[in-house]
């Protein structure tokens, strides 16, 4: 059984960025699990940010778990597009 204790910024511009979509779950001894978040950088200026994800779990030797997270915010760039609008466009048969 784990559970996500917390997540420490070490930003303060990118706190709550992160977010899970899950806080706790149950995974069998010797398995894994993907745990997803969402990561919002609408309001954060480019840059480098981080963040430590700290979960804890009912395993007797590591109970504990902390997890750093390194984001990238680049400048935006607009789209390429790799096809023509023609491409797109349905015909009907002749």
């Amino acid at each position: 059984i784990w559970s996500l204790s917390s997540i420490e910024f070490l930003t303060d511009e990118a706190d709550n960025c992160l977010r899970p979509l899950s806080t706790n779950g149950a995974i069998e001894g010797g398995q894994q699990r993907t745990v997803l978040f969402f990561l919002n950088t609408k309001d954060l200026t480019v840059g480098v940010y981080e963040a430590i994800i700290h979960l804890t779990s009912n395993d007797p030797i590591n109970p504990n778990k902390s997890i750093p997270v390194t984001v990238n915010v680049l400048p935006f760039q607009h789209p390429v597009v790799l096809t023509t609008i023609d491409d797109l466009l349905m015909t009907t048969p002749e």
